[in-house]
């Protein structure tokens, strides 16, 4: 829903009005208690260590969304973020990543005497003190779009859907799909082929590097269903790229590369793979 014209929206509003929201008072440009708090704030935090479904990946990226106070920073709307995933092939397991820092009121502030409280209004009392009331927290989800799949082997695509909130980068992914093989390292970009032995759900859990050397952990329940006759023995080959297969606890790394003269072209649109050569 449009949280414009939404009566909860403009009380919301009334309460904060009177605040310094300014970027030097609330340098994240997202104050939590103003939003839509759909989600505990423990849940939003980085390493909460309760699952996360997809779901919960928008609900927590919605309140965060509703909870702008300033103009730092560019937060798309949870609409144009689902666009954007949907236009993603629908075989593929999208791996959707945000780091979003917020800020929220700490007990203590109130407790010090940093807002008076007036007519259901909350008022600054020491708006030009040099220290800052508020506590800077980090938002970290990564989940997959669908939670359950009927084949033994899914394509997993940690695509280049990143959105962050700060300006740092990722440097190194570690994920464990629960297939057996433990965590295994990957780029952002890169698309694992991931062959289940058993059928049940699965941990996936993400361990994620940035650039400011912080480690954030997600994890995500997935219920894989392996049909009668799935034996697992086909996997669908993309050319030019390089793929992450596992079945048990055997992984590779496959490339996939047209001949000189086959490459896509304006002319050869559709490539195709005449001649397989293995080695």
């Amino acid at each position: 829903q449009n949280p414009d014209g939404d009566d909860y929206k403009v009380s919301i509003q009334k309460v904060f009005q009177n605040l310094d929201k300014s970027p030097n008072r609330i340098p994240t440009g997202i104050l939590f208690e103003s939003g839509y708090n759909l989600v505990e704030q423990n849940q939003l935090n980085a390493n909460a260590g309760a699952p996360i479904d997809f779901t919960t990946w928008k609900t927590m990226y919605y309140s965060l969304h509703s909870a702008k106070v300033n103009d730092f920073g560019a937060l798309p709307t949870l609409q144009d973020v689902e666009i954007e995933i949907e236009t993603n092939p629908r075989e593929i397991v999208q791996l959707p990543i945000f780091r979003i820092d917020y800020n929220n009121i700490p007990q203590s502030s109130l407790t010090n005497g940093w807002f008076a409280i007036r007519d259901r209004q909350i008022f600054d009392t020491k708006a030009g003190s040099f220290n800052k009331p508020y506590e800077t927290n980090i938002a970290f989800a990564v989940a997959p779009i669908y939670a359950e799949v009927e084949k033994r082997t899914v394509t997993f695509s940690f695509g280049s859907y990143f959105k962050r909130y700060n300006g740092l980068d990722i440097v190194a992914i570690k994920a464990d799909f629960g297939d057996g093989t433990g965590f295994n390292p990957y780029q952002l970009g890169d698309k694992p082929i991931i062959t289940y032995p058993t059928s049940g759900v699965k941990t996936l859990q993400f361990d994620i590097t940035f650039s400011d050397q912080s480690h954030l952990y997600s994890k995500s329940d997935f219920k894989v269903t392996i049909l009668e006759g799935d034996n697992g023995r086909y996997n669908p080959l993309v050319p030019n790229t390089t793929q992450f297969i596992s079945a048990g606890s055997i992984t590779g790394t496959l490339q996939i590369r047209y001949a000189n003269n086959n490459q896509p072209n304006a002319s050869n649109t559709t490539p195709k793979v005449k001649n397989l050569l293995l080695f």
